[in-house]
């Protein structure tokens, strides 16, 4: 449909009033019209790549350290003394006990190195991928996936022989949680409306 000018004379018996529309004008508004749900959906996918790269970082950061992520004021049980001398014979442990008290999490560097985001349809996850395996530091594949190993020191066996090490959430409060989360989708949202209203 081709945009026409609109000029309306309209008189009372106090003026004339008369109502005009830039024809320009009404393009841009015709055509934000009909972009805006490709606008909100891209807005959504930017704002929450943002903030997923930033929790991404925080959690390969703590993992990679050893230590929950700074000022989330979490903090992290020792490991068990049957643990500690468990791997206190590898070599490997050796070179990693003087990043932190918690690099046992991350002894063979897959958990790090596993972590990721993916963007699905109107989703965006930050995590793990399911169903991968947990590689053991004597090289053997676990039973159990890295995602059942990361939900265990999340919150704990329930036996209670491991306690919560609390991982995800912290790192998503301290990456802002929602509210940054939320202000991150508003900022590109703008951004792309931006690009049809000037």
């Amino acid at each position: 449909m081709a945009s026409r000018k609109v000029n309306i004379n309209l008189s009372n018996n106090l003026c004339d009033i008369q109502i005009y529309v830039d024809p320009v004008k009404q393009r841009q508004a015709e055509r934000l019209i009909a972009k805006t749900p490709s606008i909100m959906k891209l807005g959504y996918e930017l704002g929450t790549r943002k903030f997923g790269n930033q929790l991404l970082r925080i959690v390969r950061r703590s993992l990679n350290k050893g230590l929950p992520p700074p000022g989330s004021k979490v903090s992290w049980p020792p490991h068990a003394t049957a643990t500690l001398k468990k791997y206190a014979t590898l070599k490997k442990y050796a070179t990693l006990k003087k990043y932190g008290a918690h690099t046992l999490l991350n002894l063979t560097g897959q958990y790090a190195r596993s972590v990721t985001m993916v963007t699905q349809k109107d989703r965006t996850f930050v995590g793990l991928p399911p169903g991968l395996r947990k590689i053991t530091y004597s090289g053997r594949t676990s039973r159990k996936t890295l995602n059942q190993i990361a939900i265990m020191l999340e919150y704990g066996s329930r036996d209670g022989n491991l306690p919560p090490r609390p991982l995800w959430k912290p790192a998503f409060e301290a990456a802002g949680g929602n509210v940054v989360l939320e202000k991150e989708i508003r900022n590109q949202l703008r951004k792309e409306l931006r690009k049809y209203t000037k």
